[in-house]
């Protein structure tokens, strides 16, 4: 017994032996066994690159859409409207309107260097007006044309972020089984 056990025995045909426990016959995908070591770190490699690029592609393109929801916050900034709004309340007999006040922000706002009177304003009427998603309110086209833009950019973000998650993950399982390992555990 102790001659099996001996360093000189552990060879077989030039090659050390490495003993482990076998697997489970129901673990084992016979239709794999053909595969070499080299054609499976070579699928290994194929499989990983792969998977690389669709994670690299996935990024950019989600970025690339992130950027115009940032684009819209730097023109249209969060502001304090409750404030704005009250401001032009008691305004009286100086002459200058609320509406005034935001068509000459508008321009500014564009450029994104507004004080927020047109973007408040737009607000305002926006979310007064019963029919706000059919009818824009007189004078605030370009706001609320990208609020409905962004908002169409943030949903589509989220919906696609979780839609791309199970098609790559669907993906990714089927270019693990294109590996070929030998058996379901490993």
């Amino acid at each position: 017994m102790q001659a099996l056990v001996s360093d000189d025995h552990k060879n077989l045909l030039g090659s050390k032996l490495v003993l482990g426990k076998a697997d489970e016959p129901g673990n084992i995908i016979w239709e794999n066994l053909d595969s070499t070591m080299r054609e499976r770190r070579c699928r290994m490699c194929w499989v990983f690159t792969l998977m690389s690029l669709f994670i690299v592609g996935m990024f950019i393109g989600f970025s690339f859409l992130k950027q115009s929801s940032v684009e819209f916050l730097k023109k249209y900034p969060p502001q304090k409207c409750a404030q704005t709004n009250a401001m032009y309340e008691n305004v009286g007999d100086s002459g200058i309107t609320y509406k005034n006040m935001a068509q000459i922000d508008k321009d500014y706002t564009q450029s994104q260097v507004g004080t927020g009177a047109y973007q408040c304003f737009c607000e305002a009427l926006f979310n007064k007006s019963a029919v706000s998603i059919i009818k824009v309110p007189k004078g605030c086209n370009a706001y609320v044309s990208d609020k409905r833009t962004n908002i169409l950019v943030t949903n589509s973000l989220t919906i696609g972020i979780t839609v791309i998650n199970f098609v790559i993950r669907g993906i990714n399982i089927w270019l693990a089984g294109c590996i070929r390992l030998h058996t379901i555990s490993k």
